[in-house]
């Protein structure tokens, strides 16, 4: 009997030692898979935010749109023959987050597309490119991007001009869809673009200047001996602005200078929608372009892009301090 003892004993002590490595497995084995729960809970948290931040904007743009056509109706019921000009909101709160909204009057910047549009509206880009850039060629090659003939302008740059790029490719012969689109043309770089980008927008088609919510710039640039400040501070003294463009023409600001009448316009159709929803430290960018039909007040929307660099990015109402802690939080919880 003592003899078998120690073979027992030794039998014992390994079925002791097997029975703790099995327990230490298990041990570990679920510590990795409560971790990885507690990842996908995460993990299914964050992207359940982002749905509702995502819905919270597509709901600040119908508000947006609520507002446009509010103010839009209201200057009609007033007899009043101008587009809204828009104002700086405040801040909504929904449940457990917030929405930030911007309303940009896109005819308050130089349009793009005014590139197949008259030899009045022509000539505003060949000013944009001349004074801001020192390079009023560019007026030509952006015209033969959107023309659709393959014949060179003065100047300008047409598929040859491209086809020997690496990689090659063809001018595109259709309307700018956007500002950024400027990159794909001869003569222009970042670098250049980042310069006249705060005055930029592409619009379905060529369009006048309003200016009732034009910058000091837009104004000074376009109308040669114009002071954009007395703009301004007229604006700024007499809300909402100038009821027509004869008043415009017969104020005292704009005496002896010469401007066409087709360049400016009161009657603004395009505006600019940026949102900005947060919840739960989660955010969602949107920026929407929408038209409005001057007789009907009918809004339509004409583009949307989710993201965070807009359109129209000149200016931000909604940039607080605030906002750029919540970025820093959201970036960190990737």
């Amino acid at each position: 009997m003592n003899a078998h003892a120690p073979s027992s004993q030794k039998q014992t002590g390994a079925a002791l030692i097997s029975v703790l490595l099995l327990f230490a497995l298990i041990t570990i084995l679920t510590a990795q898979l409560i971790s990885q729960t507690q990842s996908g809970i995460e993990r299914t948290r964050w992207l359940v935010s982002d749905a509702q931040a995502y819905q919270y904007a597509l709901g600040g743009e119908i508000l947006a749109r609520q507002i446009l056509w509010q103010q839009h109706q209201d200057l009609k019921a007033e007899g009043i023959s101008i587009s809204p000009v828009p104002q700086a909101l405040p801040i909504y709160q929904p449940e457990y987050g917030e929405i930030a909204i911007e309303i940009v009057d896109l005819q308050g910047q130089l349009n793009l597309n005014n590139a197949i549009g008259s030899d009045t509206q022509k000539a505003s880009l060949t000013r944009l490119f001349g004074t801001l850039l020192l390079k009023p060629e560019l007026a030509q090659v952006l015209g033969d991007w959107v023309d659709a003939d393959n014949t060179p302008l003065p100047g300008g740059a047409e598929d040859s001009a491209y086809l020997s790029l690496t990689p090659p490719y063809r001018t595109a012969d259709r309307k700018i869809n956007s500002s950024s689109e400027l990159l794909a043309l001869k003569g222009i770089d970042a670098e250049l673009l980042s310069e006249i980008m705060p005055w930029l927008t592409a619009l379905p088609e060529p369009t006048a200047i309003n200016p009732n919510t034009a910058s000091a710039e837009i104004l000074s640039l376009l109308i040669p001996g114009l002071s954009g400040e007395q703009v301004l501070n007229f604006r700024e003294t007499n809300p909402p602005g100038f009821l027509s463009v004869s008043e415009f023409l017969a104020a005292d600001i704009s005496a002896g200078l010469e401007i066409n009448p087709e360049l400016l316009t009161v009657s603004s159709r395009y505006y600019g929608l940026k949102i900005r929803a947060s919840i739960n430290d989660r955010n969602s960018w949107l920026s929407s372009i929408i038209s409005i039909d001057t007789e009907t007040s009918e809004l339509t929307l004409q583009k949307r892009t989710l993201g965070k660099t807009s359109e129209f990015n000149h200016t931000d109402l909604f940039k607080t301090e605030q906002a750029e802690q919540n970025d820093t939080e959201t970036i960190s919880l990737h």
